[in-house]
């Protein structure tokens, strides 16, 4: 869709230039892409949820990891007393 020439938009902007077109269009592609395909956020936001859980599962392991070297440590460091 060619929206040069078409005077002022319902934004007030004024499409004579190319640049005030190149904008109108990308905001008018993007809203029509949007009603198009309205899973494409909601998948976009359970992405994220799960992206989140991933990365809060991984702290929680390497929490785990991290006690474990540190008890061993404490437990070497023991029985190097004992020697």
């Amino acid at each position: 869709m060619i929206l040069q020439g078409c005077g002022k938009t319902p934004l007030g902007w004024d499409l004579s230039n190319d640049a005030g077109t190149t904008v109108e269009r990308f905001f008018w592609e993007k809203s029509h892409l949007d009603q198009d395909d309205p899973t494409r956020k909601d998948n976009f936001q359970d992405q994220m949820k799960r992206e989140l859980a991933y990365r809060e599962e991984m702290v929680q392991q390497l929490q785990i990891v991290k006690a474990l070297i540190l008890t061993l440590a404490d437990i070497i460091v023991s029985l190097q007393q004992h020697i």
